[in-house]
């Protein structure tokens, strides 16, 4: 029970961003919507945030964070210096439900917004534009489901309007096996509309998908949701605690027809192998229909984050081309970072001169916890051709 609530109260830690009367974070409004359950803990004597005066509420937690956290949170427990009604009342005023979407504000939303220049060998013409709009809701149905609904706005189709459409809408079976098949396991089922195995999880890698998604997105080998369904949760494999993720997809897009039967199975795991050392594999099977297998695809990813840095490397092979993608941000002060990526994509490997190679370099500053602002400039080439450079402002919002 004291590990179930210590868990549970974790999930506050690692997503507030908060100001306190006693504390005050310098990289925090005041007005956070988890505030109150941020600042309790620091009353607590739980969590002091970094030396720097920074919270860091969006960066993930490591095992020796969560180790400390965990015996600090314990101790207050058998102490009584907090009881668990106090532990409810924190966890209510963060906005958390239990289970895989339990991960933020009911209601939040994601704007990216850009002004582009074309600097030499570039069709792209001055421009203003909102890039991206998402509007989440999520929130717990009963103790053991939670639901979650996106809406994504974009510039699309022949019209060349921003459009809105239903992005994600499924609903998370929380712990549908309570025990677990194996010792250490946990099995969770997802239903609907769904994201599918690798999307989202290296374009928050370095938090700068307002500049690009991963190599896998933005070639378009794969839809970034589908309907099906899936299983998520972790298991120990070797000695290590291990994500795993499973889908079997529609595997065409949510915008194809009902009457299309071809079929996405995909499966991803990852693990953080040593302190800050991340690794994740994973693989699918697109189209599969009654004439055949389908095109298949294998990923990599190899990904290291300290204090003021993170890089990391993805690949990808099959569906007839080879990618790879290394990319980096390194914290220069507290709100100003400097970052750099470079892709390679051979979208089919038996022509010779066909690849893409694009670089990116540039500068973000964190205006506050909730607005990121981002000048950088991108040089695209293709096969043999002449290097296009495109200079880009970008404002990245939460709300």
């Amino acid at each position: 029970m004291k590990k179930s609530l210590a868990l549970l109260v974790l999930l506050v830690l690692v997503m507030g961003l908060a100001a306190s009367a006693q504390i005050k974070f310098k990289d925090v409004p005041d007005n956070h919507w988890a505030a109150p359950a941020v600042y309790d803990l620091v009353k607590l004597g739980i969590t002091k945030g970094y030396p720097d005066g920074t919270f860091r509420g969006t960066q993930q937690i490591t095992r020796y964070e969560t180790a400390v956290f965990l015996q600090k949170m314990a101790n207050s427990i058998d102490k009584k210096i907090v009881s668990r009604e106090e532990i409810q009342r924190m966890i209510k005023a963060g906005g958390v439900s239990s289970g895989p979407v339990g991960t933020g504000a009911p209601l939040s939303a994601l704007i990216y917004a850009r002004y582009q220049k074309g600097l030499s060998n570039s069709t792209i013409i001055n421009n203003f534009d909102i890039t991206r709009a998402y509007l989440t809701l999520q929130g717990s149905i009963s103790d053991n489901a939670s639901g979650k609904v996106i809406l994504d706005s974009t510039r699309g189709g022949s019209t060349g309007m921003l459009e809105t459409f239903l992005k994600c809408a499924y609903v998370d079976l929380n712990n549908v096996l309570e025990k677990g098949i194996i010792p250490g396991t946990t099995v969770n089922a997802r239903i609907g509309l769904q994201p599918t195995y690798w999307s989202g999880w290296v374009d928050g890698y370095l938090g700068l998908r307002v500049v690009a998604a991963s190599l896998q997105s933005d070639r378009g080998l794969l839809t970034t949701a589908d309907f099906g369904v899936g299983l998520l949760g972790s298991l120990d494999l070797i000695g290590f605690k291990t994500n795993y993720v499973v889908t079997g997809l529609n595997g065409t897009g949510f915008t194809a027809a009902e009457t299309n039967s071809a079929k996405d199975v995909g499966i991803k795991l990852d693990s953080e192998v040593m302190p800050g050392l991340t690794v994740g594999v994973g693989a699918h099977a697109a189209n599969i229909d009654q004439n055949g297998t389908g095109s298949k695809q294998a990923n990599l990813l190899v990904g290291y984050k300290a204090d003021n840095y993170k890089t990391y490397l993805e690949a990808l092979y099959g569906l007839g081309g080879l990618g790879i993608s290394v990319a980096g941000l390194y914290d220069v002060t507290d709100v100003v970072g400097l970052f750099g990526r470079v892709d390679q994509w051979d979208p089919n490997r038996s022509v010779s001169d066909d690849q893409t190679t694009n670089l990116w370099a540039g500068v973000t500053y964190d205006w506050n916890s909730n607005v990121m602002l981002v000048g950088d400039l991108m040089s695209s080439t293709v096969g043999t051709g002449n290097a296009s450079l495109v200079g880009t402002l970008r404002t990245q919002i939460s709300l």
